[in-house]
């Protein structure tokens, strides 16, 4: 796209962390500087692609029918079931293939994706916003764009993409960002954030960690391109995801070895860049008035963020998850069958 209508509109998360908003940037741009049959006719400036872009803006559309943003094509029915999309030819699937398996399994990674744990009832792509079954198979129709950002090394590529629904307000325009957890690729988060901001007419900012998720295979010389192909190293170039660039120069085994864990940088995120998030969440009268936990408690883990930001950070998922799904149904108290002594 070439603009991304009145941006100057667009709410930005007040206590968004620098990393998400980073990506956030990074995927704004991306969406408004590509496809010139969104104009419209407007003498709006154009945006600029940023520097830090590394070849060019790979663009498709899906009709929402035969192939969508949110399901790839397979609807609430293909993503439930327990068997993955099939390859036709295993030794050389197309990237459309590769792209519905990807999210396929990304999809069902984080969620139960079981009857009995939500799926199809309470939330999943036929589920709409009053949390009613009234949406079908749940496809979604719209644009997407995926590119690279460079260090400017050429040997770490992260994968930046913008989902676009056709729902998508100029007029009220909205941006979710959906950055991948861990190892997985750009769409890690399609089943949560993404989901959540495509039903809602939002556009969706994905990105991956940049670690790579396809190696250098140096019997053969191949590598991974952006959208799972294979390509000859020597003629791919900068635009392979790199794993393995170093490896003449690392000790042996350092490659090959498994992946280790790496602690989220939270408590930071609470002290610098939301100082206020703790509080404005789960000191707001909607937390403290459903009763789950005692108010003096809260207060006394709120007081000392960075000593408690994980617990901090579960209760703040805990409540945003319940206003978002739990409270736009509720008729009543909340009740969850707990029996709670609070002066206990």
């Amino acid at each position: 796209m070439k603009r991304f209508a009145r941006t100057q509109r667009l709410q930005t998360l007040q206590h968004m962390p620098r990393t998400v908003a980073l990506a956030a940037l990074a995927a704004l741009a991306l969406a408004g500087c590509h496809g010139g049959d969104d104009d419209n006719g407007s003498s709006q400036p154009t945006n600029t692609l940023p520097s830090f872009i590394s070849g060019s803006v790979n663009t498709q559309t899906y009709d929402g029918v035969s192939d969508d943003l949110l399901t790839a094509g397979l609807g609430k029915t293909g993503l439930a079931s327990a068997t993955a999309p099939a390859i036709a030819k295993p030794a050389a699937p197309t990237a459309a293939e590769l792209r519905r398996l990807a999210i396929y399994s990304n999809y069902r990674a984080l969620v139960d994706m079981s009857s009995n744990g939500g799926y199809g009832r309470f939330w999943g792509p036929n589920v709409d916003l009053n949390g009613n079954d009234t949406l079908g198979e749940g496809k979604i129709a719209g644009k997407e764009y995926i590119a690279y950002a460079d260090d400017g090394s050429g040997t770490q590529n992260v994968s930046l993409l913008v989902q676009i629904p056709q729902s998508f307000n100029p007029d009220q325009p909205c941006i979710v960002t959906a950055t991948s957890s861990g190892s997985r690729g750009v769409y890690g988060a399609i089943s949560a954030a993404g989901e959540w901001g495509l039903k809602r007419g939002c556009a969706v900012a994905y990105n991956d960690k940049g670690s790579g998720n396809g190696g250098h295979e140096l019997s053969t010389n191949l590598v991974t391109l952006i959208d799972g192909t294979l390509a000859n190293a020597d003629i791919a170039g900068t635009k392979a995801i790199f794993k393995e660039a170093m490896r003449p120069w690392l000790p042996e085994g350092i490659p090959d070895r498994p992946k280790l864990g790496f602690m989220i940088p939270i408590a930071a995120w609470l002290r610098d860049d939301a100082p206020g998030l703790a509080a404005d969440v789960l000191l707001d009268s909607r937390a403290l008035d459903r009763g789950l936990f005692r108010d003096e408690t809260v207060r006394a883990l709120v007081a000392d963020p960075v000593e408690h930001a994980y617990r901090l950070w579960t209760l703040i998922q805990l409540e945003l998850w319940l206003r978002t799904f739990v409270d736009v149904r509720a008729r009543g108290p909340l009740d969850l069958g707990l029996q709670l002594a609070r002066a206990a």
